[in-house]
């Protein structure tokens, strides 16, 4: 290159351009990259650092034609596939930026960056498999990085490979004692692994460095919940609303800890869940142009997390996998984190066809834009307050008719959600002004559709034991004092029973001896009790036939589990009082014919199943009926359930149209 006063080399050219790009003298690198490149249009350096100078002005179109021409010459250079990844990454453009990571790990396999660019992207598109190695070679060429230790780590516990995750994640907190994030994965890891008594103490200690973080709050306070220290599980929310009252996520932990929390009545549990919706009550409503045609195909959408093989999924799917597709368009708004697929979701997403719509990343505005874009007739929240609602979408009403239903199924709060789908025996009409919601009453409120076939009904257990084998499949937040009480009561009067307790967490570092010291104090000798935590579905259900009837949680009973349950022939104890939360277990039991395992009061509950326990040969009959009774029923004939759900759709439908209607 020449000028007036000199003449430099194409190399010293780019060394110059070089000092202005990273003095941040955008414009003239810029003007001297040109010039090379004027001169020598293949000069590869010159074209990288053109795509680089692209990309940190955002002209990101630009950048990429600039690192496809400098590859298109030479291949092999790494550094230009890394930065072309990061540049497809931005734009979510994950599959073809998976390519590029590869490509640059390929042609320099020990490079760390590129080596982490890679498996990071791997992770959060849930190829562990691929991702997993490449973390630990990152851990072989910088073993001192704690980050690697700690992403390790997390990568173990998607894979639920809590033993190893644990050690990498103590090497990461050995390293950096005082980093927030790895105190609050090495909690989350232990709540994952059924030990929330060893997640406490991280979260505590998270909680002095970071004391204002929402996400110290909600992790701090499930720990409390989990621990069944409800009181302390609600001040820490309370504590943190005092200060953020517009903090919904942890206003909506509050509401489940609720839910869970003994001694506190339906009109306490509403009021909450009336206060979190009173700051969106003066959100605009905006107009709904669609067209009240009261028999026309209606456009239903759902909105959950659980589109999967998960409990929530078991009491909803049935509406989705068997509609009537002549009557109703479906579209699924899935807001799970994770990419991940099981056969469940692939049904689902059969059942969509082209409406499935993954919304995880889209916030709040993007999701109720894409809704109405999507003309949405009727749309339900499967969630309620659980992970991964939507709620504050629906405060905007971006549907004419909302619905919530049957993911957690006690009502939001919000004005905007015009129905809750219930049933009389759980909610009575004389309660319902306590909801936000109108009740739409169906004769169950739940159904079960299992998407693996269920192992078979065995004999009852007693007739070859020679004693009584008691049970509850329970979640551990519903294993109240009360619960244990009444269990033990019963254990009492039928002296010779044993009591089969079946978590849904693993119990080798808490639960199990828990429990079994709450029995040991309730006077039960601990060798009638035996406890077992988390395992496959099929083993889960298979518990089921060794147990001669099963005793319910209360006040929070059961739900998909006592649908279970019952299709295994296990018939179930339930004892109902006042409150929503102890009741569906009797719904469920009056429509398979069993009201009379239905009681009002403690002492009924023991008289009872004493009584039902004498009974070896109705007890073995029951067992052998109750499969057919449930599936001949709407708790299990799925297409019966289907068409009543949408019988329901379409008088909500006509009432809308009957409203728009008047003058």
């Amino acid at each position: 290159m020449e000028s007036p006063n000199q003449t430099v080399t194409l190399d010293e050219a780019l060394q110059i351009g070089l000092k202005h790009h990273q003095a941040g003298e955008h414009q003239q690198a810029e003007s001297i990259y040109r010039q090379i490149l004027a001169v020598e249009p293949t000069q590869i350096e010159a074209l990288h650092l053109m795509g680089i100078l692209a990309s940190q002005n955002n002209q990101l179109e630009m950048a990429e034609r600039y690192f496809q021409q400098a590859l298109a010459i030479n291949p092999e250079m790494a550094q230009v596939h890394a930065n072309l990844a990061n540049l497809l990454y931005t734009q979510q453009r994950f599959d073809e930026a998976k390519e590029h990571y590869q490509c640059s790990v390929e042609i320099n396999p020990n490079n760390p960056l590129f080596l982490e660019h890679y498996a990071l992207l791997l992770m959060e598109q849930g190829i562990l498999d691929e991702a997993e190695p490449l973390m630990r070679r990152l851990i072989t060429l910088q073993p001192d990085r704690a980050d690697h230790h700690n992403n390790l780590g997390s990568l173990l516990v998607t894979k639920e490979d809590f033993s190893e995750a644990e050690a990498c994640y103590q090497k990461a907190l050995q390293l950096a004692p005082e980093q927030y994030g790895y105190l609050m994965n090495t909690g989350l890891m232990y709540m994952k692994k059924g030990a929330p008594n060893k997640a406490l103490p991280l979260y505590l200690n998270g909680a002095k460095l970071k004391p204002d973080h929402e996400n110290t709050s909600i992790s701090l306070g499930r720990a409390y919940h989990e621990l069944g220290r409800f009181q302390e599980a609600q001040a820490v929310y309370k504590n943190y609303l005092s200060r953020h009252s517009k903090a919904h996520h942890t206003h909506s932990n509050l509401i489940i800890t609720l839910d869970h929390t003994p001694n506190l009545d339906d009109a306490d549990i509403q009021s909450e869940r009336r206060r979190w919706g009173a700051q969106f009550d003066a959100m605009t409503q905006p107009h709904h142009d669609n067209t009240p045609d009261p028999e026309r195909r209606l456009r239903i959408g759902y909105v959950s997390g659980y589109f999967c093989d998960h409990s929530a999924a078991n009491a909803f799917a049935a509406p989705i996998l068997h509609h009537d597709p002549t009557q109703f368009e479906l579209f699924l708004y899935s807001t799970a984190k994770s990419s991940q697929t099981d056969p469940a979701t692939q049904q689902f997403m059969a059942a969509s066809g082209n409406n499935w719509r993954d919304v995880a990343q889209l916030d709040q505005p993007q999701l109720e834009a894409l809704i109405r874009q999507d003309r949405i007739d009727i749309l339900l929240d499967l969630t309620g307050h659980a992970v991964n609602h939507r709620l504050t979408v629906f405060a905007r009403r971006p549907a004419p008719v909302q619905i919530t239903a049957w993911g957690w199924q006690h009502g939001t709060g919000l004005t905007a959600m015009d129905y809750m789908f219930t049933d009389l025996i759980s909610l009575p009409k004389a309660k319902a002004h306590l909801w936000s919601e109108t009740p739409y009453y169906l004769p169950t409120g739940v159904h079960l559709l299992n998407f693996n076939s269920m192992p078979d009904v065995g004999p009852l257990p007693a007739l070859t034991n020679g004693h009584l084998t008691l049970g509850a499949l329970s979640r551990p937040d519903k294993i109240s004092e009360q619960s244990i009480s009444l269990w033990a009561n019963l254990l009492h009067a039928i002296p010779k029973s044993h009591f089969i307790l079946k978590i849904s967490c693993p119990i080798e570092d808490y639960f199990g001896g828990t429990f079994l010291e709450h029995f040991k104090q309730a006077g039960i000798d601990p060798k009638r009790i035996r406890i077992e935590g988390k395992t496959d579905q099929w083993r889960h259900l298979q518990v089921l036939n060794e147990i001669d009837f099963q005793l319910d949680s209360h006040p929070v009973c059961s739900s998909v589990s006592g649908l279970e349950s019952l299709r295994m022939g296990v018939p179930v104890l339930t004892r109902i009082s006042d409150r929503f939360s102890s009741r569906h277990m009797a719904t469920y039991n009056h429509l398979v014919g069993a009201d009379d395992w239905v009681v009002t009061n403690d002492a009924e509950f023991v008289r009872v199943g004493q009584q039902m326990g004498k009974k070896l040969e109705e007890l073995a009959q029951l067992r052998g009926t109750l499969r057919q009774r449930f599936d001949n029923s709407l708790l299990g004939d799925h297409d019966a359930f289907a068409r009543v759900v949408e019988k329901a759709y379409r008088d909500i439908w006509r009432r809308w149209c009957d409203k728009t209607d008047q003058p």
